[in-house]
Formats: C-alpha cells, structure tokens, sequence
C-alpha cells in the first residue's frame, strides 16, 4: 500500500513537470516572457543570457506616500452658561450626533450661581446711584418726516435701546409706506414697474404704485397720512380686483434716530406724529457722566446678560453636541465650577478626512493640487479610497539628507474609517499611451546618456536611445529604438513585462501591450 501511494506522488510530480514545460514552451512561443539566448563566452563557454522585445503599451507613473488620517475639521464646544457640572456622559473618543446630551448642569449650584449674581446686582445698582452725574440733554429729529416707530421709553438707558433696536425712533422720510411680497408664477408678466393697484388696510382700500419689481419680488407704496401703524396686513389687488399678494407694512425709507449716553426723562412725540427737522424727541438726564460711571454701566449690562442666560439655562440644564463626530478633547470635570465661554471639548467631525503623506523631493514637482489619488488603508488593504490632492507644502524637512515635502490629500470618511489611522496615497502623475516600452533593467547609462543593448542575428549592439517616462519598472522610448526589436536584459534578475489588453486603469504599473 505504502508502494503504491510513492508511485501515484511520483505520478503526480512527473505531470505537473510536464505541464510546466508545456505552458512554458506555449509562452515562449507567444513571446509572452523574455526569451534566452546562447553566447560564447571568451573560454568559449556557452552562456545564456535573457532578452526581451520592445513592444507598444502603456505607461503611468505613481509617485506613493504614507501617513495617517486625521478629520478635516475639528469644532470647539464653549459653554453658554458658567456653572457645575453633576454628569458627564461622555468621554475621549466616543462617537456623537448634533443634539446630543455631553453634560447636565448641577441645579443647585445654578440656583446658587443666580443668588450670588442677583446679589452682586443689588450692589452694583446702589454704587451707580452714589455716582456723581450732571447735564440735561435732548435729542432732536435729525430730518423731517413722521414718526413711524418709538424704542424708548422713560427712564430707558439709552446704550441699551440703541444695541437692542439700533435706534431710539424710527422716522419714515418720504410719507410712503411699503408692503412686499413674491408674485406667483402666473402673475409675474402681469405686473409692471408703474401700475396703479389696489392695497387693503383694516377695511380700508388705498391707491397703490408698483415702486419695484425684481425677478418676482415686488415692492407696492402707498401714502402715509398716518393712519396705519408699521407691521399692519396689507392685500394687495389689482386695478381689476384680482389678488396679487400680501405683506406687512413697513416704512419705505426709514431713518433711525441714534444717540450715544444718557437716560430716557421724557419722550415728546407720538407715533404717527410729524416732526421736522430740529424738533425735540426726547429729554435726557444724566447725559455727562465719568468713566467709571460708565464703567459700572457696562458691568451691570454684563451681569444682566449672565442673569439671563442662567436663568435660560435652568430651563434646559444640559451642554449638547452641536455636530456629528467624536469627542477628540475633553477638558471639563464633573464637581468643578466653570466661566461662561470656558472650553467644553473638541468634535472632530470624520466625514470629511484628511491625509497627510511625506513625498521625496525627487518626486514633488510632479504633485499637483486638485489630482486625484488612490488611497489605501492599511487596515483595508482590500478596499481603496478616491481623494484629491488639497495642499502641498513649501517648507521641505531634510532627514538624513534627504528632503520631503507634506502632501494634503482630501478625501470622504465612512462609518470605519477612524481618526488616525494609517494609510498609503498612490498619486498618478503621468501617463501615456500607445509608446514604446522596456524594461527598466535593460537601460544603462554612460556619460550621462542612455543606451540598451540590442540582440540582432545572434550578435549584440550597443544602441543610444532617448527615454520619457519611467517607473519602477519600465522606461518609455522616444527614440532609437523600433517595436519588436529585441534588447538585451542584465543576468542578476531582471522584470516580466506585463501584459493587458490596453486598459488605461489608473494607478497600474507601467505595462506592455502587445
């Protein structure tokens, strides 16, 4: 038995000897890999040495760098509001969505928080009243026109009118109100700069002038005698009684009356009074006052704004996530007091990713912004990622004599891909078709110029040839050398051309095609 089992492996290693030399002869026949031939040497020793024919393909030229990935952009999360936390539900490196809970206010430290601001309010109110002031002031209408809207009131600090509405009043300066509104499609070559029509007021009907119309957005004034307050509903009709619109009423060319220190004493006018130019508004007191009077003015504002936001935050007693990513830094602690706009973490957000691979500087003239890369994961060795080159670097590091330059390489993250994972680019930077192609191993250089060796009737010649592309693997010929001339390859081991059918798949090796 155990006879027989070494004469069927005896069998065995017979046919597939065979088959070998078959599928070789079959090769050799098709000029599919290089073929040998026969010399004598100066001993008149036979010696075979490997050849193979310049044939027409394809070439490209992939330059590779590695690095490793990191997210394309990273936000800060600041706190709204000062404060302690009593939960932290989150840590370094955990995944996070927009709206999603990172932390829970302690409300009894809130509540203290509030105490202790209201307290400080208390105090400050009573310094500003022993503050020494002096002058009365009034604040007169700049132009002529009437009265559409009034912001203060007595009493009113007036720098805190003017950052809340920009102005103490508002005077319409032409006598026109306006009401806008977008034209329906089917009305938009209906309507002209120009047209009387008709606009509707609380059971009122005034004549109306079409006074803009751009890209469907029109525009419809009316006069103002006074009769209608600003944010009125306003129907818009046509001559002819056809519904064109509607809006809210607003003053066609408003004018904001604007002034700089002070208190509200009294206001003088009315809305939808008229005024001219020069007519007193309001009267003033406390309009001069020392620095660290307004000083303490502006830290009652800020302490008012705290108040606010303290009091906003008891009703939501939580610091949310305000993008998808995960958590790169965290720099707060559960028990801690922390100052509004303290720096809650980072989110890294990895649907964007960004590769940073080091290039030879032999390599970098040919990387260009804006060309494609392949990329692979090393551990995704199976999968590859397109990306585009985003940013080179100017400033080389030198490393043992030799310099790199940074390449950015821009790409679309996905559910595996993880911040700081490595990977390699390959960056075609460039290729051609239909060119003469030889092994790289089959040129040789002297005195600076390039030459093969070319096997002809048995004898061999040295040819000077001018090259273009070259990879690691082959070189293209421009001249001196003609398709199916056959050039001799170096005897310490030399490439397989690779053959295809022509297919220009980016990021191949260079190749023959026969």
């Amino acid at each position: 038995m155990e006879k027989t089992a070494k004469k069927r492996k005896k069998w065995w290693i017979v046919l597939l000897v065979v088959i070998l030399v078959a599928a070789a002869a079959i090769l050799w026949a098709t000029g599919r890999i290089p073929g040998l031939i026969t010399f004598r040497s100066e001993g008149n020793q036979k010696e075979e040495v490997p050849i193979a024919e310049v044939l027409t393909g394809s070439i490209e030229v992939i330059t590779e760098g590695s690095g490793s990935v990191e997210a394309a952009s990273t936000s800060a999360v600041s706190l709204k509001y000062g404060g302690k936390f009593i939960s932290i539900p989150v840590e370094v490196g955990d995944q996070v969505k927009k709206g999603q809970i990172l932390a829970e206010y302690d409300l009894d430290a809130l509540d203290a928080l509030i105490e202790n601001k209201e307290a400080e309010l208390e105090d400050l109110n009573k310094s500003i009243s022993q503050q020494s002031k002096s002058g009365s002031l009034s604040v007169s209408s700049p132009i002529s026109g009437r009265i559409k809207k009034i912001y203060a009131e007595e009493d009113d600090v007036v720098s805190d009118i003017m950052e809340r509405y920009g102005g103490l009043a508002e005077i319409s300066a032409d006598g026109k109100l306006k009401v806008e509104f977008d034209l329906p499609e089917n009305k938009k070559t209906s309507v002209h700069l120009g047209d009387e029509v008709r606009v509707e007021v609380d059971d009122h009907t005034e004549k109306g002038t079409v006074a803009l119309l751009d890209d469907g957005r029109i525009s419809v004034t009316i006069s103002d005698e006074g009769k209608y307050d600003l944010g009125e509903s306003a129907l818009v009709t046509s001559r002819s009684g056809e519904k064109l619109g509607s809006g809210v009423l607003a003053s066609n060319h408003p004018y904001l009356v604007r002034f700089d220190y002070g208190i509200i004493d009294d206001v003088r006018v009315e809305e939808n009074e008229s005024v001219y130019s020069g007519t007193v508004l309001f009267t003033l007191r406390d309009r001069d006052y020392n620095d660290q009077y307004l000083s303490l003015l502006d830290d009652r504002q800020e302490l008012l704004q705290d108040l606010q936001d303290l009091k906003a935050c008891k009703k939501n007693p939580v610091v949310l996530s305000e993008h998808d990513g995960y958590v790169k830094t965290l720099v707060v602690e559960e028990g801690v007091v922390y100052e509004k706009d303290q720096k809650f973490c980072t989110v890294a957000d990895v649907s964007e990713l960004k590769l940073k691979v080091e290039i030879d500087e032999l390599d970098i003239d040919g990387i260009e912004v804006g060309q494609p890369a392949r990329i692979v994961f090393d551990a995704f060795e199976d999968e590859s990622y397109e990306g585009t080159v985003e940013k080179i670097s100017g400033a080389g590091n030198n490393s043992g004599g030799v310099t790199n330059y940074t390449v950015t390489i821009s790409l679309q993250g996905n559910s595996h891909l993880k911040d700081a994972m490595s990977a390699t680019a390959f960056i075609r930077t460039a290729g051609k078709e239909n060119v003469l192609l030889v092994p790289i191993d089959a040129v040789e250089s002297e005195n600076g110029e390039k030459y093969v060796q070319i096997v002809k009737n048995g004898e061999t010649e040295k040819r000077s040839i001018r090259v273009g592309l070259i990879n690691n693997e082959f070189a293209e010929v421009t001249e001196g050398l003609s398709a199916s001339e056959q050039v001799l390859l170096p005897q310490n081991g030399y490439l397989l051309p690779i053959y295809s059918s022509g297919s220009n798949n980016m990021f191949s090796s260079g190749r023959y095609r026969s």
